[in-house]
């Protein structure tokens, strides 16, 4: 069960969830929490685990979560465009809505990555701020078909014809409602389902949301780009000898497809915050520690280990890249390799 505890002197928000009912336990422990409690950063168990969450364990929630949601039950909660950004379908339950509100606001507030193309038009719907460039980019001839309508009166009138009366912010010169738009084009029928997406996001922060309903923002937990290699070795805290962090190195210059699995392998994430490891366990908020990507070694003949509650990763002290890469082939494979 969800339950408040104090840590640090800190109230937190805890989640005691299973790997394999991570769906259905999120959604009974919210259910019940109370409001105010939903607002505290989160402090995630896994049952049957002894690991503790300094950071990693929030990110594999988010990164499990974001994968059921994305993937597993994707047509029941979105449709994506042709480019293969996503935006909430009509069918979208206000339960769905609500968790995918809430997930969206924990990444942003735990500068989490969710490694999904989702369109800005999502964002900017739920920020309840949407802006022409969010539906050009979205939908090229909606926007089109709503500039027109401003200005052409036959336009206008098939408009009205397709879509009904528009609610209008001005009648000389004639402009129309965008966001008025936007829900009778796309959400007709589960104008609730946007209210709960809005009322989730909301709900995770301990001062007013909308502070940072910014689209911007918001998008930089949203990323897709390749990880650089060279970003990573920068910022990364090398607890081992030079010539196994080369070898490392140089293997993920190498095997671009291993980048993402090794990452989510080590940290819970597939990607970083603003396509940098910079940012990677940087706090929203003042006075919280930063984590970052620490790399040790271990014996040479183990598999890579890692922890991902302190973003540490363990590899053996190999004499190549091609055994090390083979040792990861087989470790990536594997579960229950988590240190303590």
């Amino acid at each position: 069960m969800a339950v408040l505890i104090q840590c640090q002197r800190k109230r937190l928000f805890k989640l005691i969830i299973n790997r394999q009912k991570i769906y259905d336990d999120i959604v009974n422990q919210i259910s019940i929490a109370p409001l105010y409690m939903l607002k505290y950063p989160l402090f995630v168990q896994f049952k049957g685990e002894i690991a503790v969450d300094t950071g990693g364990l929030k990110n594999e929630m988010v990164t499990i979560l974001s994968q059921y949601l994305f993937v597993d039950i994707q047509t029941s909660i979105f449709t994506l465009n042709e480019d293969g950004q996503y935006l909430l379908t009509d069918r979208c339950c206000p339960q769905n809505a609500f968790l995918l509100g809430w997930l969206i606001g924990k990444a942003l507030y735990h500068n989490t990555v969710i490694s999904f193309n989702v369109s800005n038009l999502l964002l900017a719907i739920m920020s309840n701020n949407i802006q022409f460039n969010d539906i050009q980019d979205y939908d090229f001839q909606f926007a089109k078909f709503i500039q027109d309508s401003e200005n052409y009166d036959d336009v206008y009138k098939e408009y009205v014809d397709i879509l009904g009366t528009p609610k209008l912010v001005s009648q000389k010169p004639r402009k129309i409602s965008l966001q008025h738009a936007v829900y009778t084009r796309y959400f007709k029928n589960s104008i609730e389902s946007i209210k709960y997406l809005q009322k989730g996001f909301m709900s995770t922060f301990p001062i007013p949301a909308s502070y940072f309903l910014n689209t911007q923002l918001i998008s930089t937990i949203f990323s897709t780009k390749l990880i650089s290699v060279e970003d990573w070795r920068t910022h990364t805290i090398i607890k081992c000898s030079h010539e196994i962090a080369n070898i490392f190195f140089n293997m993920l210059e190498n095997n671009e497809t291993m980048r993402s699995k090794i990452l989510k392998f080590s940290t819970g994430m597939s990607n970083v915050p603003n396509n940098s490891f910079l940012w990677l366990g940087k706090p929203l908020f003042s006075g919280e520690i930063q984590q970052q990507f620490k790399l040790e070694s271990i014996a040479s003949h183990l598999l890579p280990m890692s922890s991902t509650c302190s973003f540490t990763l363990k590899i053996p002290i190999v004499s190549s890249e091609e055994i090390l890469r083979q040792r990861f082939l087989i470790a990536l494979e594997c579960d229950n390799l988590e240190i303590p």
